[in-house]
């Protein structure tokens, strides 16, 4: 297998490792086998295992799976939905902040990291380049830029 086919899988698995609770177990086998396909099927059949709060994780790894297994497309609709989430999440209300501060942080969705953010832009400005779509991924360029000013 080569190098480069081995990065990814290197790269999910290491960031998976510390997230004992989801569903990535189901996933580590196809992967280590490069099988994204079946790594795909198991992530939808263990939807229910992320809860709503994680919801936005489960997207990522969505977006991750189908950029991997060439189907860039399909990446850039869950890329689509996880960036409006992250919107989505970002304008909840103070009161809601607030409440976290006071109880525990796990009561609030997870919302992303910063570079995850741009994570997001980075895989659509490839994804875009595969596809052939050079406006596109200027335009995803444009909006890691956006995100990282």
């Amino acid at each position: 297998m080569k190098l480069r086919a081995l990065l990814p899988v290197a790269g999910f698995l290491l960031l998976s490792a510390g997230c004992a609770t989801l569903p990535y177990a189901k996933m580590e086998g196809a992967l280590r086998r490069g099988d994204y396909d079946q790594a795909r099927a198991a992530l939808s059949a263990a939807k229910k295992d992320y809860g709503s709060k994680a919801h936005l994780l489960y997207l990522f790894d969505q977006v991750s799976l189908a950029h991997y297994a060439s189907d860039w497309t399909t990446s850039n609709q869950y890329l689509e939905k996880a960036d409006h989430l992250i919107d989505e999440l970002y304008t909840k209300s103070l009161s809601a902040e607030a409440a976290s501060f006071l109880l525990n942080d796990m009561s609030l969705p997870y919302q992303g990291e910063n570079f995850e953010r741009v994570l997001l832009h980075v895989l659509g400005m490839v994804n875009y380049a595969g596809l052939g779509e050079r406006d596109e991924a200027l335009v995803e360029a444009r909006r890691a830029d956006e995100r990282l000013k």
